[in-house]
């Protein structure tokens, strides 16, 4: 699978501004195994997460400076809102939008009806209208997709002083329909236990597992637990021994294991490295073992013979 990156990115002011893990992510973004040429697609924190080696405070952080609207000069900030944004990331969906990615893609009527198709596996996530509306040229035919926008940073701008109103009217109804949809659509608002999962590096027992995550009602402290485990994995001395003493996951979470506190990795004993020999230390050990084999040689010709040693 390959991906056009345009070779001008780092001079983007719209990238220069932004800091070292905000362009790691939006490369990996367009880089990734799971993104889709449209850049609309599924991906959760804890895979970006893995696959970045940055912890999910950060990932947060990231999407959230990638969402936040831009402005023109970029250093000037009494300069309004242009609402342009270089991704959105929707939680209760899990998906993420790379504004602009579909237009260094190529262009055609096989790459259409791809991501027309593509679009129809997303569950009517409201991204979608994002996408059908940058791209009105293209005429995609999707099924309709409701309209329920984001709030800010993740909308692309700043409510002005005559919206705030009309957003606060709206909160409740917006968060209801939210709901509705996630809930007739047959899908989780956020598979908190899948997300576990993925992150637990034991993988034993899984329907015992859901078992306990639902009896124990361990919806409500999921970012809790899968912190603790991203952090065990980095720096728990029993996690990171060898062999590695990690419980399995039951254990884990039956025990509630995540209220533990983290075993410091124990300092390793280091073995001071043996001196390097000088060339006459080499030069002698080499002229004691032609001795040794003369010696040897002798006695095996004469073995009444004595071989005076020197």
């Amino acid at each position: 699978m390959y991906r056009a990156i345009d070779t001008s990115i780092y001079s983007d002011p719209k990238i220069v501004k932004l800091d070292p893990n905000s362009k790691l992510i939006f490369l990996y973004l367009i880089t990734n195994s799971h993104a889709h040429l449209c850049g609309l697609y599924p991906i959760t924190q804890v895979i970006i997460s893995n696959e970045t080696g940055l912890n999910l405070s950060q990932v947060k952080k990231s999407l959230e400076v990638l969402s936040i609207p831009l402005r023109y000069p970029f250093d000037t900030p009494s300069m309004p809102l242009i609402g342009d944004f270089l991704i959105k990331y929707d939680y209760a969906f899990n998906m993420v939008y790379v504004r602009n990615m579909l237009k260094y893609q190529g262009s055609g009527k096989n790459i259409k009806v791809c991501v027309e198709k593509h679009l129809k596996t997303l569950h009517k996530c409201p991204l979608i209208n994002d996408l059908v509306n940058n791209y009105p040229h293209w005429n995609f035919e999707v099924i309709d997709t409701p309209s329920i926008p984001l709030r800010y940073p993740f909308e692309g701008g700043i409510p002005q002083e005559q919206d705030q109103e009309q957003y606060q009217e709206h909160d409740q109804d917006q968060d209801e329909s939210l709901k509705t949809l996630v809930r007739d659509s047959n899908i989780s608002t956020v598979d908190n236990f899948s997300v576990f999962w993925s992150a637990y590096p034991v993988k034993v027992a899984k329907v015992k597992c859901q078992q306990i995550w639902k009896s124990k009602k361990l919806d409500g402290l999921s970012d809790k637990i899968i912190e603790d485990v991203e952090k065990r994995k980095l720096s728990d001395g029993r996690w990171l021994s060898n062999p590695p003493y990690i419980p399995n996951p039951s254990t884990y979470l039956s025990q509630e294991r995540w209220n533990d506190e983290i075993q410091p990795i124990a300092p390793t004993r280091t073995i001071p490295n043996e001196r390097k020999r000088t060339k006459n230390e080499q030069f002698l050990d080499r002229l004691g073992e032609l001795h040794t084999k003369l010696e040897r040689e002798e006695t095996e010709r004469d073995p009444k013979r004595k071989v005076k040693v020197i």
